[in-house]
């Protein structure tokens, strides 16, 4: 069973993620022989023809499981439409370079980017933290009694998870803190986005 590192996603620098594609696609076109072929037929979806050949063939016998012959060209798209760095989710990783003969990436950039500056931002990007970030902000609702409710708004775990909280004012203005019965005036949601 693969570890969690093994199953998280990595971030590729437009450079790099440019060399990995254009590697995937000289190996394709060289094992075939073919010079040129539809995106459909390339990548294995819409109208494809399942006899000829396709990535999405290829990467089902390296992986013994199904691909989603429109994940590797909506990436190819992302570095088309300029994005300056593009996530491969931990599934498709794996198949990506195992399919060009490297065991990970750090051995794909050893033998494929030669650019030392490139090189170099790249790795920045894979040794970065994956620490959680967390964002504050505050929020205003003009509710049915028309009075002004403040509200926090906190978004944590990478986007995943949110927490809302509104704030109401008791009859003695007491805010948010336990009355004499004991109750509370917090409205509290939370809630995992994914």
């Amino acid at each position: 069973m693969e570890n969690a590192k093994e199953l998280s996603n990595i971030q590729l620098t437009k450079h790099t993620f440019d060399k990995l594609i254009n590697s995937i696609l000289k190996l394709f076109k060289h094992k075939y022989s073919i010079d040129e072929i539809s995106e459909n037929q390339l990548y294995g979806f819409g109208n494809f023809d399942a006899k000829l050949p396709s990535l999405k063939k290829d990467f089902e016998k390296i992986s013994n499981n199904f691909i989603n012959g429109k994940y590797l060209y909506n990436k190819y798209r992302e570095l088309q439409s300029g994005k300056p760095q593009i996530k491969l989710s931990g599934y498709y990783k794996h198949i990506f370079f195992k399919y060009l003969g490297f065991n990970d990436i750090f051995e794909f950039l050893k033998f494929e980017v030669k650019d030392k500056m490139e090189l170099l931002e790249q790795q920045k990007l894979l040794n970065q933290e994956t620490s959680s970030k967390t964002y504050y902000y505050v929020m205003y609702y003009f509710g049915e009694d028309k009075k002004m409710i403040k509200a926090h708004f906190t978004i944590l775990n990478n986007w995943k998870t949110f927490e809302l909280i509104f704030v109401y004012k008791d009859t003695e203005d007491n805010i948010g803190l336990p009355n004499k019965n004991g109750t509370n005036f917090l409205g509290r949601i939370v809630d995992n986005l994914f």
